[in-house]
């Protein structure tokens, strides 16, 4: 009798542990997945991904670019980056989307302008980083093709970033000020890298 107690005490804890414990480590993922996504939703309206790749003047997709930014050196046209593989960032490597945020650089090798506002972005964590990418692949793609930009000589060259960069831009990640407080590490976090207030409010 005793042994046939052990045997169903060890039948009980073994069918626990496969229906229960895997569901409870099942559960943890999602739980991680979900605060990812979450959190990589918060940061893409936060950074005005949104405002600067959806069209909403002609009713544009979520994200599928077309928008019409006019500046001083001609027309940018915001690019598509849905998850759609033909015209979007869909078939873009975790890597290759780190290296477009950290290094405004895009799978090709070529040097994206900086009205993409990388040299704020550069700031961001790995793990925002990525928390972005995973959000944005968690969406529905949109097949619609990238405008070409409209852009002045010499302004049209993007090989004329690599200058550019040489003078202005100082890659990430960001670096926390040991001397400051942990509440102004994260507002300069998020004021410097994740909003981008500088692009507009400092002066190059």
């Amino acid at each position: 009798m005793f042994f046939f107690n052990v045997f169903r005490i060890s039948v009980a804890v073994s069918c626990f542990w496969i229906f229960c414990g895997n569901t409870g480590l099942g559960y943890s993922e999602t739980l991680k997945t979900a605060q990812r996504l979450s959190n990589g939703q918060v940061l893409l309206h936060a950074g005005g991904c949104v405002n600067c790749h959806t069209d909403y003047e002609n009713n544009g997709s979520l994200l599928a670019g077309g928008k019409k930014i006019k500046t001083p050196f001609g027309i940018f046209y915001s690019p598509n980056i849905t998850s759609d593989k033909r015209h979007g960032i869909g078939n873009w490597s975790e890597k290759d989307f780190i290296l477009a945020m950290r290094k405004g650089i895009s799978p090709n090798g070529s040097h994206y302008f900086p009205a993409f506002p990388y040299p704020s972005f550069t700031f961001l964590t790995e793990k925002d980083i990525k928390a972005i990418k995973d959000y944005i692949f968690s969406l529905p793609g949109t097949p619609k093709p990238n405008e070409p930009h409209e852009l002045t000589f010499p302004f049209n060259i993007r090989a004329g970033q690599v200058l550019w960069k040489s003078l202005y831009f100082t890659e990430g990640p960001f670096q926390i000020n040991p001397n400051k407080s942990t509440q102004w590490n994260r507002g300069a976090y998020l004021s410097r890298a994740v909003t981008h207030c500088g692009e507009c409010h400092t002066r190059r």
